[in-house]
């Protein structure tokens, strides 16, 4: 590894100003230069064919085509997407490499001028190895698709004209600890900064703790050099950009302890945010965080001493024509989505997210579990690399890399180790190197059957009857999730409702993820028409064929009816109907609901007979509201008359709009008083059962069990005898 590659820490941001500090958007520092754009591109069949002239600094000679970084060389006309489930789209011989390994040698000049002490060349994600030289000199190398990469470039970087040169391998010896459920995709796909900072400090996370009845942070700060001036710390309320706390720091010192006086907690439902504010000369540095602790107690997952309830999706980074280049719009747009249909988790299946993407999270309240960028499903299990000691400094390095990148997000409760590669020593070594590192949150791993290392039992397509069966049984002491579950694909998920009947009858069973948020379908177009490619589509040899498309959403977001059923079952809010009484239960775990609507409307066969709408003030966590008297006036209803009622918030709260629908019910309606029922009579022959009520008539087939006909006075209704019918269309 090369002397400039930068140690692991936290990502933060250095500002020019307060104001900038506060208002904590990365892209507006002036310290902050993206070299995101259009780069010079020069696609290889193999490493070895790349030009001495590439090597040597010579740029100009190379014919250079262009291509949009970040993006991926398999979606903009060079190489082909690859789907494979567990399959390797190589032969597995590790450490090997193919030498048929296709290179993308990536080229740009840019201006700059230094304003502080110290540059850093940052790439938040490469797929799946690469080189990097600035200047014509080379920096160095690294591996880790899904992992920050900072290298030092202080002495490389200088006033005026630049170049930076990368040149990035399809494949790589991390490609066999990526062997993740999702196209096989390369490149330089996420974004490429210049950041600058002051060289005093290198280091800070963020540590809430809540001790003698009082919250508090822990702030660890690692100094890199001597400095002469005071710093500041300040801690300021995100909502109202209220100063909590001023002091200063020293060096040599290395933890400070902040009391929060009148504290406002981070849950998934009130998100509250906090800020901390470094200064070291006329620089700031912005980090934010939130009040919340996360630990096991009374063998349950707890969230500020409350056990949790995971309403989860798993999600992989995807767009139907950028895959997994995503812009920070379509995060938001998509994480609000999820938000909007009251899931309350999301695991980041299988490898660290783009960065902006826990912001969002922190913003909107979702937790997380951040899950590391390893997955070894195409291995048997007795080559499995975990249990493999030549792999053991790669495990441990994956995971304390995801740790530090993300460990400030409070939205982040649970660091997972990885997906599918079996189990061995290198994940305890992991785990331990992780739980040294941030001993404040829990681990998962769905593939330590015996949790060895997991704070929790996590299992995958367990049915109803097994999970209520080992519930019962109290098999295991640690509580149980389901980390996938309810596969959405095709006439998926099902059995949402006995799951999450499940989830509120047995304390230890604490919810679980729906495999998986959105479909993997490219959009490409044949003869004009649009439509989504999935594996095989690009003539792979090997291939999973449709296996990725198994989502809640659609490729392009369309919600499909597996979402909306999924988004009806966990609904924050219950209903209790009886007559014209009706109460409503808030299933919120930490957040008091004001200014709620409850209209209901009386339809029958469709049509609006009459509605109204009651006030419900205050609801308090897991509370029942007073029971409501309608005011309706029909008293009776048949089978086709129904009562819907719906929970409408009277004023804007969070990503939900005044007026926006949070829950809905709908309850048969046969009136306050009991219906005046028409007589029913039967006959029969040796062939036939007739049944009779009023002018309508149903003949029912003996030998068969079908019904022959149905006459209401003289009319006949059906024009030949219904059959069962079991077969339906491919």
């Amino acid at each position: 590894m090369s002397q400039n590659l930068m140690n692991d820490r936290s990502r933060f941001t250095t500002f020019a100003s307060l104001a900038q500090a506060l208002a904590y958007q990365e892209e507006r520092s002036s310290y902050s230069h993206s070299l995101n754009g259009e780069w010079k591109f020069f696609y290889l069949s193999s490493p070895d064919l790349t030009p001495d002239s590439f090597l040597k600094g010579n740029y100009e000679t190379i014919s250079w085509n262009t291509i949009s970084v970040p993006g991926h060389p398999e979606l903009q006309g060079y190489g082909k997407p690859v789907y494979t489930n567990f399959d390797y789209p190589f032969s597995v011989d590790p450490p090997h490499v193919p030498a048929e390994n296709p290179t993308s040698l990536y080229y740009r000049e840019f201006q700059f001028v230094k304003n502080l002490n110290k540059q850093v060349l940052r790439f938040d994600g490469v797929d799946s190895s690469f080189e990097v030289w600035m200047n014509g000199q080379y920096i160095g190398k690294s591996q880790g698709s899904r992992l920050m990469t900072e290298f030092n470039v202080t002495d490389f970087l200088k006033n005026g004209q630049n170049s930076v040169a990368v040149r990035v391998f399809k494949w790589s010896k991390g490609s066999y600890l990526e062997d993740q459920d999702m196209w096989w995709l390369s490149g330089i796909f996420r974004d490429v900064t210049i950041i600058e900072e002051n060289s005093v400090l290198d280091d800070i996370k963020i540590t809430p703790f809540h001790e003698n009845h009082c919250w508090q942070v822990d702030l660890a700060v690692k100094f890199c050099e001597e400095w002469n001036e005071k710093i500041q710390v300040g801690i300021y309320f995100e909502t109202e950009l209220k100063k909590e706390k001023t002091t200063e720091i020293f060096l040599g010192e290395n933890h400070f302890k902040f009391e929060i006086e009148s504290p406002q907690l981070w849950t998934h439902e009130t998100p509250n945010l906090y800020l901390c504010i470094v200064k070291i000369g006329q620089t700031y540095i912005s980090i934010r965080f939130g009040l919340r602790e996360i630990k096991l107690k009374n063998d349950l997952m707890c969230l500020n001493d409350r056990p949790i309830l995971i309403n989860g999706v798993n999600r992989h980074e995807f767009n139907c024509e950028t895959g997994r280049s995503l812009t920070k719009k379509e995060i938001l747009d998509e994480v609000r989505q999820i938000k909007k249909c009251h899931i309350n988790a999301i695991r980041t299946s299988h490898y660290p997210n783009i960065p902006y993407f826990y912001d969002v999270c922190d913003e909107l309240g979702l937790m997380v579990i951040d899950e590391c960028d390893i997955e070894t499903h195409g291995f048997a299990e007795n080559l499995a690399p975990a249990k493999d000691k030549n792999w053991t400094a790669e495990f441990v390095s994956r995971g304390l890399r995801m740790v530090h990148r993300d460990y400030n997000h409070p939205c982040i409760l649970i660091w997972s180790l990885g997906n599918e590669s079996y189990f061995g020593e290198n994940f305890v070594a992991m785990a331990q190197a992780v739980r040294a590192l941030d001993p404040s949150r829990l681990i998962h791993y769905e593939g330590d059957h015996q949790t060895k290392v997991a704070d929790m039992y996590s299992s995958m397509y367990t049915t109803v009857a097994d999970m209520k069966k080992r519930a019962g049984q109290k098999i295991s002491k640690l509580p149980h999730i389901l980390c996938e579950y309810g596969h959405a694909m095709g006439n998926g998920p099902g059995s949402l409702q006995e799951y999450q009947d499940l989830f509120r009858l047995y304390d230890s069973i604490q919810g679980g993820f729906i495999w998986e948020w959105k479909d993997h379908g490219l959009k490409r177009n044949r003869q004009g028409e649009d439509y989504f490619a999935f594996g095989g589509d690009f003539g792979e040899p090997v291939h999973d064929g449709d296996f990725v498309i198994d989502g809640l959403v659609l490729p392009d977001n369309t919600p499909s009816p597996g979402l909306l059923e999924y988004q009806q079952v966990i609904q924050p809010f219950e209903f209790f109907y009886h007559q014209h009484t009706i109460a409503v239960k808030s299933l919120y775990q930490y957040k008091t609901c004001e200014k709620l609507l409850l209209v209901w409307e009386l339809m029958d066969q469709g049509i609006l007979v009459e509605s109204g709408t009651e006030t419900i003030s205050k609801l308090f966590p897991d509370s029942l509201s007073k029971v409501m008297e309608l005011a309706i006036t029909s008293e009776k209803g048949s089978a086709d008359t129904y009562i819907q009622f719906s929970i409408v918030l009277d004023e804007k709260d969070g990503i939900f709009q005044k007026g926006a629908v949070i829950a809905r019910k709908q309850f048969n309606y046969q009136g306050s008083s009991p219906s005046s029922w028409i007589p029913v009579n039967t006959s029969e022959i040796k062939q036939y059962v007739t049944i009779n009520t009023g002018n309508l008539s149903v003949r029912i087939n003996k030998r068969s069990g079908n019904i022959s006909q149905i006459m209401k006075g003289e009319q006949s209704l059906l024009k030949e005898e219904v059959r069962l019918g079991l077969w339906r269309k491919p």
